[in-house]
């Protein structure tokens, strides 16, 4: 949150300096250019979607261990910029199967890495039974039915509880 102080600062700028300090601030980090460039052409834009499909991935697969903390964050960074909620739930049903092709990949991962890919699939499953994103569901249905099918030997009772949500709000 900006201080009282800095946001009448930022109001006493002309539009020039205020440009400019949105170019470099824009420059400073990546996420801040895609978070501009959503801002001023929509949140529709594929690129912004693209580059956070990207932050998730690079979270599970990129040098380092895999890192839930991160592909979250790259979640709620998303929902904050775009504010789209179909391209939200794309990109939380792409945390689940980068999740979980992580594990078909390398293998049995711990008990609370399974708990996050289950509470972001619920909250997919949640969003879709609001009345005003019903209209969404045909779109992702197969997706999270294709994740129950790929998860059912898991373990620590992943698969089983990726089933049984499904089941309890798309049916069979």
């Amino acid at each position: 949150m900006i201080p009282s102080e800095m946001k009448s600062e930022i109001k006493k700028l002309d539009k020039k300096e205020l440009a400019r300090m949105l170019a470099e601030l824009a420059d400073f980090k990546p996420e801040n250019g895609v978070w501009l460039k959503t801002r001023l052409y929509g949140p529709k834009l594929e690129s912004s979607l693209e580059f956070y499909k990207n932050r998730v991935k690079d979270a599970f697969f990129g040098k380092a261990a895999p890192s839930l903390k991160l592909a979250r964050n790259a979640l709620n960074d998303y929902k904050k910029v775009s504010g789209d909620q179909e391209n939200s739930i794309d990109l939380m049903v792409f945390y689940v199967e980068s999740g979980t092709e992580l594990t078909l990949k390398y293998g049995d991962m711990w008990g609370a890495f399974y708990t996050s890919l289950e509470n972001v699939y619920v909250d997919v499953l949640k969003t879709l039974a609001k009345p005003e994103n019903k209209h969404l569901i045909d779109k992702f249905k197969l997706r999270l039915k294709v994740l129950v099918e790929k998860t059912e030997d898991m373990g620590w009772g992943y698969g089983d509880t990726l089933s049984d949500y499904y089941e309890e709000y798309l049916g069979s």
